[in-house]
């Protein structure tokens, strides 16, 4: 949280990854891997928030990674998808503590 008691911005997006659940099918586990807008889009974040640098500093702190691509047909780009990690987890469990 930062000290206005609100959860930072990066928060809410490792938030929005901790509930990107795998799903069961077929005795397989399949990871929802989402890419920065979509998670960003998930966590509610105004435009200006920087939302592809927040996702950058969560990924260089181990808290999620890289599983692949997707193709965003707007952009016509490629982008990179991300899931978190048991890291990822520990931390969201942590905020979910501390603002419950």
């Amino acid at each position: 949280m930062n000290r206005k008691g609100r959860i930072s911005y990066a928060n809410r997006l490792l938030l929005v990854f901790d509930e990107a659940l795998p799903i069961h099918h077929s005795g397989m586990i399949h990871e929802i891997a989402l890419n920065a807008f979509e998670a960003s889009a998930r966590a509610k974040l105004p435009p200006n928030s920087c939302w592809w640098k927040r996702v950058s500093d969560l990924k260089a702190g181990g808290l999620i990674r890289q599983v692949g691509t997707n193709y965003d047909i707007t952009t016509h780009a490629e982008r990179e998808t991300y899931v978190i990690t048991n890291e990822g987890r520990k931390r969201a469990a942590e905020i979910k503590e501390n603002t419950a």
